[in-house]
This record gives C-alpha cells, sequence and structure tokens, in this order.
C-alpha cells in the first residue's frame, strides 16, 4: 500500500503539472484577437475607420485591408476627413462590438457622390500609402485629438476596399494553471517523499530493529528539509509570473469610448512635417515653372498676389527684359511659422524660410480655399537686411487671422497699410514706423526723378485690393499683415511740346525714348509688416518687399491721372 500512495500521488502531481504548463504554453488561448465586418455594404468610393475602432486595445491595433484594386490609405484628423469626405458616399467603421461568442466590426453606409477627388494628391493627410491587394496598418496618430484613417480608390471614382480585419492584444486568463501547477508540484513532492518513506521502511525491515529508527529519523529529516525547499522557489517562481498576465488586460469598450471622444480643444491645422511636405511641393512646381517660363505650369500652386506677380515676371522674359526676377521659391528649413488652430475654410499660414544662414528669409503665405483643394502660395516677400519675424509655434492657440479693422494694435491692419502705401508715395511722415532702408530708398528715388524731371510732372500712387491682404495676430499680441500693392507712376510734360526722357528699361517697355506724350508705369510691389500691441513702444516695421515693373506705355498728355 505504501507503494500504491506513493505511485497514485506522483501520477496526480504528473497529471495537474502537465495540465497547468499546457494551459500556459500548447494549450494556451489566442493573445490576439480580431474582428471583421460581418454586414453587407453599399459600393463607395471612400471607407473610413474611425478613432473609436482603435479605441478597442491602448496598445497599437493592426488592420489587414485587401482589396484587389489600387487604393490609397491615409491619415487625417477626423475634421479634416469629414470636410474632404462631404457630399460624396461613403461606408464608416464606427467601432467593435463584443459578444460572448465573437466581435464584430460595426459599420454604416452614407449615399452620396459616387467619386471623390484623387485622394494621393490631397494637402490633409499626414501620412498616406498606395497599395494593391494586401496592406498591414498598425494604427499609430502623430498627435492629439481625433484622427480617421482614410481607404479610397487610387482615382478616387472605384469602390474602396470593404474587406478588412481588425487585429489587437487581448491576453486571456487561464484562472486553473497556476493552482494546477502548485499542486501538481505538491503532489510530485509528496510522491517522492512517500516512494523514500517506503523504500527506507523496507530497508529497515531487512537490516534489523537496532537500526531502523535512526534510519528513518534521518530520512524523514531529510525529504522533509528538501520537500520544503523546493516547494518555496516553485511557489516563488509561480507567483512572479501572475502580475505580467493580470497587468496585460484589455481595456473595457467604455474606457475605449472615453479615449477616443470628440473634445473641444484646438489644434493646429497642420503638423510641422505636414507644413514640410506642403511647402516641398509648392516649391517644386513653382521652380519649374519658372525654369519653363509657363505660368499653366504653376497654377496648381499659385494663386492671388503671387500668382499675378509671376504672370508678369514670365512675360518679361519671354520678351528677354532685363529686370530682378522673383526669388525661387525656398522650401526650408522653417525658421517660424504662423499655423492656426482654426479648422475652418479657408485655411491661411505665414512661414519663414531661409535655405542657408548667407540667405535672406523668404515670408510665404499660403491659402487652402477648400477641404478639396490643395494649399496655394498667394504672396512671397524676401525679408529686408535687419528686418525681425516674430518667432511662433505651431499649435500656439493665441495665433490667429484676424480683420483688417482688428483692434489692440498701434493700428488697424487697413490703416496701417494704407499709411505706408502714402508714405512709400512721398506722403508725410506719419511717425507710426520704424525706420527701414527701404522706405528711405524709395523716397529717396522718387525725390530724384521729380528734381530731375524738369518739364514733366510726376504722381505716384499704390493701390491695394482689400481681398489681397492677410493679417494674423502674433503671441506677443501684435499683428503680421501681407498685402500687395499696385503700383502706378504716371509722369505728364508740363507745358505742350515738353519732352520726356525715358531710363532703358522703360524705353523698352515703351517703344520709344522720348516722347512729347505722356507716360503711365505700372509696378506689383508685395510686402509684409509687422504691428506692434496698442500698449508697446514699438513702431510699425516694415519686414518684407519686393518690386516688379512689369509695364510702361505711351499715353497723350492729357491723359487722367486718377
Amino acid at each position: 500500500m505504501r507503494y500504491v500512495a506513493a505511485v497514485l500521488a506522483l501520477i496526480l502531481g504528473g497529471v495537474a503539472l502537465f495540465v497547468g504548463i499546457a494551459q500556459q504554453t500548447m494549450w494556451a488561448p489566442s493573445q490576439t484577437a480580431t474582428a471583421t465586418i460581418t454586414q453587407s455594404l453599399d459600393d463607395a468610393p471612400v471607407t473610413l475607420i474611425r478613432p473609436d475602432v482603435q479605441a478597442i486595445s491602448k496598445e497599437p491595433v493592426e488592420f489587414t485591408i485587401t482589396s484587389e484594386t489600387p487604393f490609397v490609405a491615409a491619415l487625417g484628423r477626423t475634421g479634416d476627413v469629414n470636410a474632404w469626405v462631404k457630399g460624396s458616399a461613403y461606408n464608416e467603421l464606427t467601432g467593435i462590438e463584443e459578444t460572448e461568442d465573437s466581435k464584430v466590426v460595426t459599420a454604416v453606409h452614407h449615399d452620396g457622390a459616387a467619386s471623390v477627388p484623387a485622394p494621393a494628391s490631397s494637402d490633409l493627410w499626414v501620412a498616406q500609402q498606395e497599395s494593391q491587394g494586401q496592406m498591414v496598418h498598425q494604427w499609430t496618430v502623430p498627435d492629439d485629438g481625433p484622427w480617421t484613417l482614410v481607404l479610397a480608390s487610387k482615382d478616387g471614382k472605384g469602390n474602396a476596399p470593404v474587406s478588412i480585419e481588425v487585429s489587437w492584444a487581448d491576453p486571456q486568463d487561464t484562472p486553473w494553471s497556476i493552482p494546477l501547477i502548485v499542486i501538481g508540484s505538491i503532489l510530485l513532492l509528496l510522491g517522492l517523499g512517500l516512494l523514500g518513506w517506503a523504500i527506507s521502511k523496507a530497508r529497515a525491515a531487512t537490516s534489523g530493529p537496532d537500526s531502523s529508527k535512526s534510519v528513518l529519523k534521518r530520512t524523514s529529516a531529510t525529504v522533509a528539509a528538501s520537500s520544503s525547499a523546493t516547494v518555496a522557489i516553485l511557489a516563488l517562481a509561480v507567483t512572479s509570473a501572475v502580475p505580467a498576465n493580470a497587468s496585460s488586460a484589455a481595456p473595457s469598450s467604455s474606457e475605449g469610448s472615453a479615449t477616443s471622444s470628440e473634445t473641444t480643444e484646438k489644434y493646429p491645422v497642420v503638423l510641422p512635417e505636414q507644413l514640410d511636405t506642403i511647402l516641398g511641393k509648392i516649391a517644386t512646381t513653382v521652380n519649374a515653372a519658372d525654369k519653363s517660363g509657363k505660368i499653366d505650369a504653376a497654377k496648381s500652386r499659385l494663386d492671388e498676389a503671387a500668382l499675378s506677380l509671376r504672370t508678369y515676371s514670365y512675360k518679361l522674359s519671354k520678351d528677354d527684359y532685363e529686370f530682378q526676377k522673383p526669388s525661387a521659391i525656398v522650401a526650408g528649413p522653417v525658421r517660424s511659422s504662423v499655423v492656426t488652430t482654426d479648422g475652418t475654410f479657408p485655411r491661411r499660414i505665414m512661414v519663414a524660410t531661409q535655405k542657408s544662414s548667407a540667405d535672406l528669409p523668404q515670408i510665404l503665405t499660403i491659402e487652402q480655399k477648400t477641404a478639396r483643394s490643395n494649399y496655394k502660395l498667394i504672396n512671397a516677400v524676401d525679408m529686408l537686411p535687419g528686418a525681425e519675424f516674430p518667432g511662433v509655434a505651431i499649435g500656439d492657440t493665441s495665433v490667429g487671422e484676424i480683420a483688417d479693422d482688428a483692434s489692440g494694435l498701434k493700428a488697424t491692419p487697413e490703416y496701417a497699410i494704407n499709411a505706408l502705401s502714402k508714405f512709400l508715395g512721398g506722403g508725410s511722415d506719419p511717425k507710426i514706423f520704424a525706420a527701414s532702408d527701404f522706405i528711405t530708398q524709395t523716397r529717396e528715388d522718387q525725390a530724384e526723378l521729380k528734381e530731375q524731371g524738369e518739364y514733366a510732372r510726376f504722381y505716384f500712387r499704390r493701390l491695394t485690393n482689400p481681398e489681397r491682404t492677410v493679417s494674423f495676430r502674433t503671441p506677443d499680441g501684435g499683428a503680421l499683415v501681407t498685402a500687395y500693392y499696385q503700383n502706378q507712376t504716371k509722369v505728364r510734360p508740363r507745358a505742350k511740346g515738353d519732352s520726356i526722357t525715358l531710363d532703358e528699361s522703360t524705353a523698352r517697355m515703351a517703344g520709344t525714348t522720348t516722347t512729347t506724350g505722356g507716360v503711365d508705369i505700372k509696378y506689383v510691389e508685395p510686402v509684409v509688416i509687422y504691428i506692434p500691441p496698442a500698449d508697446s513702444e514699438e513702431k510699425i516695421t516694415l519686414v518684407g518687399a519686393n518690386v516688379l515693373q512689369y509695364q510702361a506705355k505711351i499715353v497723350a498728355r492729357a491723359a487722367p491721372i486718377d
């Protein structure tokens, strides 16, 4: 019987230990959960994967996307994605529904137009990837706030993928594993102890009564000590593994929903890497057009003042005029950037870029009119030597676009631009502008013309289009304002028969070196000014400016000067 008890304890202990270990190894339940779309969805050019799908786990969630046709996967802020897809049909993955038997991706179809713009060209995305067949995407977000993954056919006209499997870490508990390992270990030790005791008993019976007590006593003490030490070591090893399983439990669905809920916080309309990409595209397009001299090649990335200036420049180049051409667009490095947190359209951004410390910075103003259009350069101005551009951090909520009549400044943007126009044209000093070599040189050149034109009268006038004036509040309470002057210099003979002599470049444009009639000369002049806050002791500063003379025309002596 002694041997039977020992063998039974060994067998039961071995079985319990094997089952306990197997539950954590070869019989362990899957540590990854998956969910798929089970419902039927209508065709659509876009599939949106919302943040609540990702919120199923605190760890990165994987999406296995299968499509027989080429598609684009792009990540964008949820508000931007909503604006981009508006009006078009799309399928929307809204979350994951868990039951005891299955996990299902919940989805809904929205009717609309059967196409969207080609997604790969959009400036809204912070990341994108083209694929066909099968693609595995691991959801990670680059910044705070809600994000949506966009799946769209490559040309925007086909059907977006809806064969999507969602996978995430989902550790499963094995509550009986550790008790079985402990019980099995104890039974094995007990069985070994019983087996040792049985063997000792048998030896004592054959060696006589005198030696049996000492053998049994010594053997029992040795086995007891050995058993106690072994159990303690096993228990310590098993206990240290428990917290690892306990801490890896997946969050509840309520926790996931709280993580992805919309907030009232404001976020920058572009991230730094996104801005770099946009500026790079603009620079590549415009600089290539500068080389070809074809303005149509630049229209996808030029608008308003910037388009006007380069249209004149390309025409002058085509006619072989010698003139100061506009500087090539410098995409970076970005030294400072006025990026708003207002998600409405149109969106405008102002940046200062500088190729190297040996070059003067450029001030670029770009605009995105709608969610489906890309950013275009609307003004480009070279900074003036010695000028300063305020340092602004992307995402600063104190930064924003302001109206032309905004208060809290040394002068409203509208007043400052008009005052600068008059001052540059020779008007009296309004005492609100800081000293500027550009202003001084412009006024001196005009004064010299008047002095030399003994037989001529000169009229200088700068006109602004308020729609091309853009103003931004800066973190210090001041404002940066970019404007575009259309300049006119009109020259008229003082008396009938008086002759006007033109300089070389103007003579070539006008087609004559002298005339007894009048001359109308036209320029464009983009500028950027900084207006300090109202309580500052600083004056308004001219930060950047360019001048391009693009036309000279002979007119009648009595032609109007207004």
